[in-house]
């Protein structure tokens, strides 16, 4: 019975073949460890609009993936877009060595910029692409220019640590389940869940059931292990940079409270906080329409 239910992998060429879009591309870059030995990865980049001049990157959560943003991206028709597949998700190859951090995949959004030759740019990201976006500020402010960061129902510096997304507050049984039998239910109920007064599609359900479940992604869960986050104020140091931040918001986030969005608007000085009403952590998913106007009309400010 126990093998009947297994889930098998996807291969990764099926995963290419389903889920590669027309403005896929893939970068081969390499990025430091703590031991400052080179990792080696291929990034899938959904390029949208490459002959427009004003730039946004986009960074996704956990398990999710650049997808989530394509719908939003039909209203930026004059901007840029670069979304970004973090390690692990999407199409984007894992980290071979099974360790993960906000430092690697900022790195992983520098290197890939770099290749592309793009230096002057707005940032954000949803979830954990908001924790990526501001990390990524923090590293890499001086090298680049950063016009603007948008915090999208974003993991903030509290909650790095408290997430432990090694999963190591979890029984070993559970991760070993989930790493072989992972229901199309599950997705279906924790999707769900992120989403507020309205429903997630069935496509995107498929989506992330075919995703996870892409060789390699699974067997990772259970020991997956995450560079410790530096001691020190994000906030002030996001403060004290002056670039401006959107902070949107979902009000019925049961992922990541609108507390969080609260916290970060206390902090820093020089933001826009918006907060959708019966919306959950993707409100770019949810929302997208009013979504999209109100980032268009942040990046229009700050040009």
């Amino acid at each position: 019975m126990m093998i009947a239910l297994a889930r098998v992998d996807v291969p990764f060429d099926v995963i290419i073949e389903t889920y590669a879009t027309e403005y896929s591309t893939f970068v081969d870059i390499n990025i430091k460890d703590l031991e400052e030995q080179d990792v080696a990865l291929r990034i899938h980049v959904q390029h949208i609009n490459k002959d427009k001049e004003d730039v946004l990157v986009l960074t996704h959560g956990v398990f999710s993936s650049s997808h989530t943003f394509l719908e939003a991206a039909t209203y930026f028709d004059d901007y840029q877009l670069v979304l970004i597949d973090l390690p692990g998700h999407g199409l984007s190859s894992i980290f071979p060595d099974d360790v993960t951090g906000l430092r690697r995949h900022a790195d992983v959004v520098y290197e890939t910029l770099k290749m592309l030759s793009i230096d002057t740019f707005f940032i954000g990201g949803n979830s954990l692409g908001g924790g990526v976006s501001w990390y990524f500020l923090y590293l890499y402010q001086n090298d680049m220019n950063i016009k603007g960061l948008i915090l999208i129902d974003a993991l903030s510096p509290d909650l790095v640590n408290m997430m432990i997304p090694s999963l190591d507050f979890m029984p070993s049984f559970i991760t070993r389940l989930f790493s072989s039998f992972t229901p199309r239910g599950l997705f279906q109920s924790t999707l769900n869940g992120v989403y507020g007064a309205s429903a997630p599609s069935d496509d995107m359900i498929q989506r992330h059931y075919d995703l996870v479940r892409r060789e390699g992604v699974r067997r990772q869960v259970p020991v997956m292990q995450w560079e410790p986050l530096e001691t020190i104020d994000f906030y002030q140091i996001i403060d004290d940079s002056e670039i401006p931040v959107l902070i949107v918001w979902g009000d019925v986030d049961q992922i990541i409270p609108l507390d969080v969005a609260s916290i970060f608007a206390q902090r820093i000085r020089n933001h826009i906080l918006v907060i959708y009403e019966d919306v959950g952590h993707e409100p770019h998913g949810e929302h997208t329409e009013q979504f999209s106007q109100d980032v268009i009309e942040f990046l229009n400010m700050h040009q």
